[in-house]
Order: structure tokens, then sequence, then C-alpha cells
């Protein structure tokens, strides 16, 4: 998904590509039998989890970190709805944007809300490929070529001590008031309009300064009026060098390397397989930051059917059991009638050491409850992000007592020479305080170490402007949450308040349960008014799902699938080793598949199997442009 399309540089980059999107944001929410809830009673229930964080919000102002953010939060919850299933959706449904449940989130989880975008949020048809290929067009890349370590040398080729450029601020950097006079702008909450789907829907939306134009217009570009003194750029000669070595003992060299290691590889300790050795040592502030951090997860099971049986004219399903549910109707968005199941919070990290035949189970189990006549699933796939190879995890999140615009700050810093020219730079969703755990904060970080190298290396073509992060980043507005002067958590008073414009989005997490498709009452019979989807999705809302005696999901989108290349088994055996390259991981947790009548496999027969199958790898780097690539005492191997 992207979340908030408006001024997103990566929705204008796929804008510009012309690859089609989807807008996605209705969802019907059921009980664990299938009945849809009731509106109000889920409206009522959903006010008090927000006067619930409105409290925790509160208590946390006005007291220095201690315990967790759930610790906090469970004092605010009235004894009554302790174990209410409902209210327990609601947590997990905030949850699931996290990376990590309320126990495990720090005070500051989510510091980055003054600069979230605001618009729709969308989903990609053709998925994330589209992009990455159309991104790589042009470009030299060596693919298939793990890395074993980063090291920095002198031009005598003797290491040397990395240093960190000047203290950056804590907090994140304001902006200057000029900019803020040409850009001032108010969230959709303070103009009235309802706020739709986000991962962490209390959030108000940010934009990314114009001064940073991802337009075809108009070409990258700071703040003109502003100039600092530089010095121009030393000989390459006699600048130190930045050697990365890969697996097979290949050593590359050049000015300057941007690290985009997701954080989950960061934490890898060095006795392990798959870290990544830096010489020198990384700083020790980079590394405290590393080790301080959460590496959160989101996994997902993805199950294609024959035809559909499901409520068809909603984006998402939401199943109030226990544990709770989220379900992408993911016909809306590929056309194909597919189901996506969403864990998060503990339940992500249970599924990790969960076997394909257990998870897909119990996701059957739960159509099986809410559905009528529930077809065996053409295929699958199931995640386990903790264990991908080159991941490690899915996103980052703050645990307690971590100061995340501090520590995300840290993460953000190249690593310099004794004369500041940045050797060894860091970029992705964990080294940006503003837009963390997302695709778009990991786009903008590399556009942001992309402007710090260029003002490095062509000072000249800039003017010798200095770089500053805050440059490229901008708040929507100040924040500014009203409390009630006393809180009324209880069945009694927690009834929606009146229709109003209000300082901040309420806390919905990945979807909203406020656009949804007319349903009948599960109790009196009565039938709620529908509200129309919004223009931009894929289909229009022409069936209702009705209480549990009558549950149809509108006419199969496709009634046979068209047969899948190869046997499920090789396809599964495909997708694990791409994910896990490990024999032990794949053994124990992927085979035997789920409905097939195999035994187990060994791994000689796991390893027999994937060398008859395969694939053809990546095109191979031309030797004339490796070559450039090598380090000097490389050409001559």
């Amino acid at each position: 998904l992207i979340h908030g399309i408006t001024n997103n540089p990566i929705y204008q980059v796929v804008d510009q590509m012309g690859i089609s999107t989807v807008a996605v944001q209705d969802t019907i929410l059921l009980d664990e039998n299938g009945t849809p809830v009731e509106e109000q009673v889920d409206e009522q229930v959903s006010t008090l989890f927000n006067q619930c964080l409105d409290e925790t919000f509160r208590k946390l102002s006005s007291q220095p970190q201690q315990d967790s953010f759930g610790a906090l939060f469970d004092t605010t919850i009235p004894s009554e709805y302790a174990n209410d299933l409902l209210f327990q959706w609601h947590q997990s449904n905030l949850e699931l944007s996290c990376g990590a449940s309320f126990p495990h989130l720090g005070y500051d989880w989510n510091d980055d809300e003054p600069y979230e975008y605001t618009g729709a949020h969308v989903a990609l048809p053709e998925s994330w490929n589209a992009v990455t290929s159309t991104l790589a067009d042009n470009l030299n890349i060596l693919y298939d070529s793990p890395v074993r370590s980063i090291r920095i040398v002198t031009p005598d080729n003797h290491k040397m001590k990395s240093t960190t450029p000047r203290q950056q601020p804590q907090q994140p950097p304001t902006i200057s008031p000029s900019i803020q006079q040409q850009q001032q702008r108010k969230s959709r909450r303070l103009q009235g309009e309802e706020a739709n789907l986000r991962r962490s829907s209390r959030s108000n939306k940010g934009i990314a300064s114009p001064l940073l134009s991802i337009s075809d217009a108009t070409s990258l570009s700071y703040d003109a009026h502003v100039h600092y003194p530089r010095h121009h750029r030393a000989s390459t000669k006699s600048r130190p060098q930045v050697q990365v070595t890969l697996l097979n003992g290949k050593v590359m060299q050049a000015d300057a390397v941007v690290c985009t290691l997701p954080l989950g590889i960061l934490k890898i300790p060095h006795d392990e397989p798959g870290h990544v050795e830096f010489d020198p040592p990384l700083p020790d502030d980079k590394q405290t930051a590393i080790d301080k951090l959460g590496c959160g997860l989101l996994n997902k099971c993805v199950l294609l059917f024959s035809k559909v049986f499901w409520p068809s004219d909603v984006d998402f399903v939401g199943v109030v059991d226990t544990p709770p549910q989220l379900i992408l109707n993911a016909q809306v968005v590929t056309g194909k009638p597919m189901l996506v199941f969403m864990f998060g919070g503990d339940l992500a990290f249970e599924v990790e050491s969960k076997t394909d035949v257990e998870i897909v189970n119990m996701c059957m189990n739960v159509l099986r409850k809410t559905c009528k006549q529930v077809p065996e699933p053409c295929d699958y796939v199931v995640t386990r992000w903790g264990q991908d190879t080159y991941a490690r995890g899915a996103f980052v999140y703050i645990p307690p007592r971590v100061e995340a615009s501090k520590q995300l700050q840290v993460m953000s810093e190249p690593i310099t020479s004794e004369n500041g020219e940045p050797l060894v730079l860091f970029a992705g969703e964990h080294t940006t305080p503003y837009h963390p755990s997302t695709i778009h904060g990991a786009f903008s970080s590399g556009i942001r170490e992309a402007v710090r190298l260029d003002l490095h290396f062509f000072p000249d073509w800039n003017d010798n402007l200095e770089f500053e992060a805050d440059h490229l980043y901008k708040k929507t507005f100040t924040v500014k949450r009203k409390f009630q002067s006393k809180f009324e958590g209880s069945k009694q008073n927690c009834e929606p308040p009146p229709a109003q414009p209000v300082t901040r989005r309420r806390r919905d997490g990945v979807m909203t349960l406020r656009k949804r498709a007319a349903v009948r009452n599960a109790v009196n019979g009565t039938t709620s008014p529908s509200t129309a989807r919004s223009p931009a999705s894929a289909l229009e809302v022409n069936k209702a799902p009705t209480r549990r005696s009558n549950r149809i999901a509108g006419e199969p989108v496709v009634e046979t699938m068209p047969a899948l290349p190869g046997k499920q088994e090789d396809r599964t055996l495909l997708r694990s080793y791409d994910s896990y390259r490990d024999w032990k991981i794949i053994g124990e947790h992927v085979f035997p598949v789920y409905g097939q009548d195999s035994k187990q496999k060994s791994e000689a027969q796991l390893r027999a199997r994937y060398q008859q199958l395969k694939p053809k790898l990546h095109p191979r780097l031309d030797s004339a442009t490796l070559a450039k690539w090598l380090a000097p005492n490389e050409h001559d191997e």
C-alpha cells in the first residue's frame, strides 16, 4: 500500500510511470460466526478505544519514560472491557501498523505523526515489482552478490578511524519560517473531511517540501537563498576510498557507498551467518541506535481460490475473534479471487515458528466459521519476514525507553573522513525520524543521501550549498492535542461524539470502519444505510453481506482459475528458497505443502529438486562495467 498520496514522492513516481493504483478503505466487521457487527456497537467501542488512547497520551506527556506504552494503556481500560473481543480487535488493528504489540512499544512510537501524508491510501494491482523494475531500467546492477564487509581505506591502503559529522538535533528539526509560510497546510480533519485508513490514524499527515521536487519538469533543488561556505572536492587520489567485499571474495571500490541494509541485517551478531562487518567498526552512537531500535514484523498469508465466496464489495474484512483477524480482499485490487490475511502484533511473531500447514489451516478455519461453502485454495504464499535472508524483519518500531527521533536521526548520519567527506551513507525506512516504517520513508531517505552526495561531489553545480536534512521535510501543521478534563470510559458513557472538526485523526490503524456497505442488523433485522465506495475504488458496491443465515458474498468474479504453472510443491519450493536460503527452515516449516499427501522431504531431496527447477538467473553484469567497480588489486587476479 501507499499510505497517503497527497504530495507523497513515491506516489508521484508511480503516477509518472503510468502504474495503476486502486483506493482501499471500505470495510465490513464480522463476529466469530460471520454475523456483521452492529455499527452502533462498533462506534461505541471505537470511541472508548480512542478515549483510552487519549488518556494514555495525556499521562505519558507528563511523566518520564518508564514502562511500555501498553502498560500505561492497560490502566485506562475499564474493567468491563478488559476481555472484550471487539475492543481487542481495535487494539490489534492498530498494532498491525506498529510492528509490535502495545506492551513492546515505547512512549515515542508515534513521534513521526506531524510528517505523515494525507490523501487516499492505494494499492498497486501490478505489485511493487512494476515500480522497482522500472526504476532499475538502464542501471548497472550486480545481482546475487551478498555483501560480507564494508571497509574504509586511506590512499596508502591503511585502515582509518571513522568519524561522524557534527551533532544533529535530537528532535526532528523545524523548517524555516519562509518555507512554512509558503506551504502551511491543515489536516483533513481540521477541514471537516473524513479520515481514511493509515498505519496510524491518530496521525496528522505531512508533505515533502517542494524544495525536493520529484516532477518531470523540475530537477532536485534546494532553498537557493541560503548559502554556506564550502571547500571544493579533494582529489580522488588523496581521499579515502570505500571497499565492499562480497561473499564470493570480489572487492568493489568507490568514493562513497550508500548502505541500505535493513535494520534486521545490521542487528545480526558478528558470529552468525549474514553478518556484515564494518571496518573500522561503526561509531558507538550508531551501534547503540542499532541495538536499541526494534525490528518489527507484519506477516501475511495469501490464499488464492477458484472463485469469490466472501463479501466482495469491501476492501477489508475484519473478524472479531481470538486472535483478531484483518483480511484484505485482494480481488478488488488484482481482479483475482484472492485473500490476504495480515498478522501483526504478537501474532506476527508467533506465525514465524508455525508451519505453512498450520498457518493455512488457521486461516481456513476463520473462513469456514464466517463464510459458506469454502473451497480449498488453489495456491498460497506465507511470509516470515523475521527469517528472510535479506531482511530479518519487516520495519522498525520504537521499544520502551527509546528516544525515537534521536536514535533514528543517528541512523541517518553518514560516516565521514576527518575532513568531513561522506564515505559510508545510510538509507532505508529505519534511517528517518520523519517517515519510519514506510515505503515512502525508505524512498525519501534514498533521495536524501543522493542529494547529500550531489552537494558534496558537485559543489560548484550547487552553488556551494551545505546539506541540511530538514530542507527535505516539512510538518503539515503543529499537532495540538485536546484532552478531556475528566476521563469517562465506561459502557454507560462512551457514545460517539457529535460530528465536528477535531485537531487530530482517530486511531483506526490500518483500516477505517466508517465506510461500509449496507448490512442487516444482527439483532432486529433492520438494514443500515449504505455508503458508496470511493470513486477511486476498483468496484462499486453491488451486494450487501447479510446476517449469518444468508451469508452470501456476491457473484464469483472468476468461476474457474486458469491452470497454474507447475505443481504446488514446486512453486512453494522456489518461493521459499528465494526468501530463506536455508534448507532447515524450508524442510521444517514449509514442507509438507498444505493440501498435499506427500511425506516430509529430506534436505537432500529438496536440494536435488531445486537444482532441477532452478530458475534462470538475473542477467550478468558485463565484464567491462564490472572491471570499473573492482578495487585496483582485483584487476591483477
